[in-house]
C-alpha cells in the first residue's frame, strides 16, 4: 500500500524555516582522538550534492531550484536510486577521511615530538639543576666540615697548651709549696737554735752576776758593782751581718768573720762608775740576742 501523499499546507509548515537540506544515507560512527589532554570527536553526514544553502533574507519557496519538488522530500531517495551516485559519493567521504585521519595523524605526530622534545629539555634542565644543587650542597658540607676540623684542631691545641701551663703551674705551685716547708722547718731549727743560745746568754749572765758579787734576783742597775779579775770574765763574741736576713732557703752565708770585742774586768769597772753602764751592757746583750748575733764560746759543759 503506498503512502499517503502530503498536503501542500503540511509542506509549506515543514518548509518554513531556512535551512540546507540534508540526507543521511547511513549513519557513520565518530572518529575520536584523544590525548592526555584533549579528546578529538568528529561526526560527518552527507548532504545532497548540488544544493545550495539557502540565504537568510529570502524566502524558502524562492530560493529552491526547478527541480526540487524531484531531489527533496518524498522523492529525495531517487537521487540515491543510481548506484554510481552512491559510490562516487562514498569514494569521496571516504577520501576526506582517509586525508583528515592522515592529517590528524601528522599533527598528532607533531604534537607528540614537540611535546616529548619538551619533556626530554624540562627533565634535562631538572637534572643539570639537581647535579648543579646537589654540588653545591656537597661543597658546602665539605667546607663545612673542613672549618670544623680545624676548629677541633685549633681547640685541642690550645687546651693541650692550656693543659701544659697549668701543669707547669701547679708544679711551680708545689715546689713553692715544698721551698716554704722547708724554709719553715730551717726557721723551726734556727728558733729552736736561737732558744738554745738564749738559755746559754740567760746562763752566762747569771755567771757574770755571781761572779760579780751580786745575786741575780735583786740584780738591779744601781747595784753597786765589784771590780771583776780579767781571767774571770768569760769571752763574748758579738757578730753583726753583712747584709740583710735572707730567707730560710737561701745559700748566702748569714755570718761573716767576726769582730770580736773582750771586755775585761778593768773596761766594765773603769773609773767612772756610772750608773748605768751596766744596764747599758745588758740592753746592748739582749738586743744581739734578739738577732741571734751573739756566739759564746764557753759552753755551759766546760
Amino acid at each position: 500500500m503506498a503512502p499517503k501523499r502530503r498536503t501542500d499546507t503540511e509542506d509549506t509548515i515543514d518548509k518554513r524555516r531556512a535551512r540546507r537540506p540534508q540526507v543521511i544515507l547511513r549513519t557513520i560512527p565518530p572518529i575520536i582522538f584523544s590525548t592526555p589532554n584533549n579528546v578529538l570527536i568528529f561526526q560527518f553526514t552527507m548532504s545532497i550534492p548540488g544544493v545550495k544553502p539557502s540565504s537568510s533574507t529570502t524566502s524558502p519557496l524562492e530560493t529552491r531550484p526547478p527541480s526540487f519538488d524531484q531531489t527533496f522530500g518524498i522523492n529525495t531517495h531517487k537521487a540515491y536510486e543510481d548506484s554510481q551516485v552512491v559510490e562516487r559519493e562514498f569514494q569521496r567521504v571516504k577520501t576526506d577521511l582517509t586525508t583528515k585521519s592522515q592529517t590528524l595523524d601528522e599533527k598528532i605526530t607533531g604534537l607528540e615530538t614537540r611535546l616529548a622534545a619538551k619533556i626530554d629539555a624540562q627533565k634535562t634542565y631538572v637534572d643539570e639543576k639537581l647535579d648543579a644543587t646537589k654540588a653545591y650542597v656537597d661543597g658546602k658540607f665539605k667546607q663545612q666540615e673542613e672549618q670544623l676540623s680545624l676548629m677541633q684542631l685549633n681547640l685541642d691545641l690550645r687546651l693541650n697548651t692550656h693543659e701544659d701551663n697549668v701543669k707547669e703551674k701547679f708544679s711551680a705551685v708545689d715546689e713553692r709549696f715544698d721551698s716554704l716547708e722547708e724554709r719553715f722547718d730551717a726557721l723551726e731549727e734556727e728558733m729552736k737554735e736561737m732558744k738554745g743560745e738564749m738559755k746559754q746568754v740567760k746562763q752566762l749572765l747569771k755567771r757574770l752576776l755571781i761572779q760579780g758579787g751580786a745575786s741575780p734576783t735583786s740584780f738591779s742597775p744601781q747595784s753597786s758593782q765589784a771590780p771583776l779579775p780579767p781571767s774571770s770574765l768569760p769571752t763574748v763574741t758579738v757578730s753583726a751581718p753583712s747584709s740583710p736576713v735572707a730567707g730560710p732557703s737561701s745559700t748566702r752565708s748569714r755570718s761573716r768573720p767576726p769582730s770580736t770585742t773582750t771586755r775585761d774586768a778593768a773596761s766594765i769597772s773603769s773609773g767612772e762608775q756610772r750608773p748605768d753602764t751596766i744596764a747599758s751592757v745588758f740592753r746592748s746583750i739582749k738586743r744581739l740576742a734578739s738577732k741571734g748575733l751573739i756566739k759564746s764560746k764557753e759552753r755551759l759543759d766546760q
